[in-house]
């Protein structure tokens, strides 16, 4: 590998290892700034649920637990839009990980291909949010 290709590819590197670390930045900024930083579901979650519905303002319920591999549905039951934001899920260049806005009865369909817990939320209200364990 020639001296300006490695340069080109350490660039490359660190230019998205700080998107990356912008991104997260951004989203706790956001979720501090809305005051929802206190606001993260602590239930029990619910396993092996794979539909998750949008009403009153939440998503129910907030906290599930699935295996990898598993598709996760939410549907909006509320007159608002709504969406579902999956920030931290990177499985592929192809990774569609944010539903845009949900009109009432409209879903969002997700497999979860990554172990770990993933929290989401609403870009329309920031402090929706809610959590997926993957295992």
């Amino acid at each position: 590998m020639s001296k300006r290709t490695e340069w080109i590819f350490i660039s490359v590197i660190l230019a998205s290892i700080l998107a990356l670390a912008a991104t997260a930045f951004g989203i706790v900024a956001a979720l501090h700034a809305s005051g929802s930083t206190g606001n993260l579901p602590q239930a029990t979650p619910a396993v092996g649920v794979t539909h998750v519905t949008i009403h009153n303002d939440a998503y129910q319920p907030a906290v599930i637990q699935v295996v990898w591999g598993t598709a996760v549905t939410w549907k909006n039951l509320d007159d608002a839009v709504h969406s579902v934001i999956l920030p931290h899920i990177i499985d592929s260049e192809n990774d569609i990980r944010e539903s845009g806005p949900l009109a009432k009865g409209q879903s969002f369909i997700y497999t979860f291909l990554a172990r770990g817990t993933f929290q989401y939320y609403c870009a329309e209200h920031p402090t929706m949010v809610g959590i997926v364990t993957v295992t």
